[in-house]
């Protein structure tokens, strides 16, 4: 799966020389390979959880492909949020009544 996810993110990140075409060919192989993977049948709890939870979502996961507005990783959220992790660093935590 990480293997899986790691080339969505390395296509979407050459969408800009991509043509549309190009795209959903290599959606579609995402897509099989996938499938693939969800045959497999987990030996334990965890893994199940995670096959159910991938199939839930499995229309989510490779939006990146399918709109070209959409940032393939959560770099950008990071850095928003890298002040406020830095604050809370400095000032020992947020503290609460």
């Amino acid at each position: 799966m990480k293997h899986l996810l790691q080339r969505a993110v390395r296509i979407a990140h050459r969408r800009p020389r991509l043509a549309g075409a190009t795209l959903a060919a290599y959606h579609g192989r995402l897509q099989r390979a996938l499938d693939e993977l969800l045959k497999i049948v987990p030996d334990s709890k965890p893994g199940l959880k995670l096959q159910r939870i991938i199939k839930r979502f499995r229309q989510n996961l490779f939006v990146c492909l399918t709109d070209r507005t959409v940032s393939p990783t959560n770099n950008g959220s990071e850095q928003a949020l890298r002040p406020c992790v830095i604050f809370r660093k400095v000032t020992n935590g947020f503290r609460s009544v």
